[in-house]
């Protein structure tokens, strides 16, 4: 029995040997001419680019995981489903959403652009792979055929390409034979693997309510202000009594008026610092709900509100004093004067995204 178990210990390592070091393999079974591969970390890639704008050379690296090919298709159709384990055929999105808009916003600027999808696999691979785009219709391209110590690389020079597999229009697809891959795990995937647009823009120190169902992003800040003196030029009207001279045996006094302009002394309240802030911190929800990276899926009605009050400070804003208006028959209205708080304070702001 003790020799059967080293033989067995043996044969495990000898598996090992094949198993790639970017996605470990430990566990290999053939069923039918196809195998099956479990695996202890999901089947991921990394899309690298390199941009030149003004003639500097700017890269940038993006992760991305993968989602069962038929998973894509129902969700992009609107269908709900229960995400696929394991998979032959997949598709590539970036899971992480900031990263994936920071650089959409830089490729824009860019003039020269190349991307590379690698996908490190220590095995012979054969298949095929292509897109699919964002009604869920699938195009196959090129095959694909490598050695066990070669990685298999798609490489893009079409910026417009590029920027469509990071709005998530396009997704690449991978198609191999004699191999299954574990997919990502990630609760997002319904969004991530959806074309999204920025909608509205929002601030809150205290309490916020989500009024359509929407994809957020979340980000939050310690806000320090200060009182600002400054001036604001007003219009008045400026009359004068004339004397026309002896008209006909007696003085004819006519009156003259004339817009002119004077100042009132005004305070504001203006934004003087702003220091990100860890969004746990600072915000807490109102049900439960799934936060990664600063990002969550808000449904109609859902609430959020800041952990702790802060302190007041009440100055008066708006004019302090009449200054050189005093008195003056004006042409538009004196402003007025308001309270505001002014102390130190806690601000989430909010970014909705619309599913396309």
């Amino acid at each position: 029995m003790r020799y059967l178990m080293i033989i067995m210990s043996l044969t495990l390592v000898a598996c090992g040997k094949n198993s790639a070091s970017f996605m470990p393999m430990p566990d290999v079974r053939t069923e039918s001419s196809r195998q099956e591969v479990s695996t202890e970390s999901a089947f991921k890639a990394q899309m690298s680019l390199v941009s030149t704008t003004g003639g500097v050379i700017k890269t940038g690296n993006i992760e991305l995981s993968a989602i069962a090919l038929e998973d894509v298709q129902f969700i992009r159709e609107g269908k709900d489903v229960n995400l696929t384990q394991n998979a032959d055929k997949f598709a590539l999105y970036a899971s992480d959403l900031s990263k994936r808009l920071e650089l959409l916003e830089k490729l824009g600027t860019a003039n020269l652009t190349q991307a590379q999808i690698v996908i490190k696999l220590n095995r012979e691979l054969k298949g095929r792979w292509g897109w699919i785009d964002s009604r869920g219709a699938e195009t196959w391209n090129d095959k694909i055929k490598k050695d066990k110590d070669e990685n298999f690389v798609i490489t893009i020079s079409d910026k417009n390409l590029i920027a469509s597999i990071l709005e998530h229009n396009y997704l690449p697809t991978i198609m191999f034979e004699n191999y299954s891959a574990k997919m990502s795990k990630d609760e997002f995937s319904a969004f991530k693997v959806q074309k999204i647009k920025a909608d509205i823009a929002s601030e809150f120190d205290f309490l916020a309510t989500i009024e359509n169902d929407s994809i957020i992003k979340a980000e939050a800040y310690a806000v320090k202000y200060q009182v600002q003196a400054y001036t604001k030029s007003l219009r008045y009207k400026h009359c004068e009594w004339y004397d026309n001279g002896d008209v006909g045996g007696r003085h004819n006094k006519g009156l003259v008026c004339r817009e002119e302009r004077c100042e009132v002394h005004m305070h504001r309240v203006i934004e003087a610092s702003r220091e990100e802030r860890k969004l746990e911190d600072v915000m807490s929800f109102d049900q439960e709900t799934k936060i990664e990276n600063n990002w969550f899926y808000g449904y109609k009605g859902d609430s959020m509100r800041m952990k702790s009050d802060f302190s007041s400070e009440v100055v008066n804003v708006g004019m302090v004093s009449q200054g050189s208006c005093s008195g003056k028959e004006m042409l538009e209205s004196f402003p007025g004067t308001s309270s505001k708080n002014i102390a130190p304070r806690n601000i989430v702001k909010l970014t909705n995204y619309l599913v396309l």
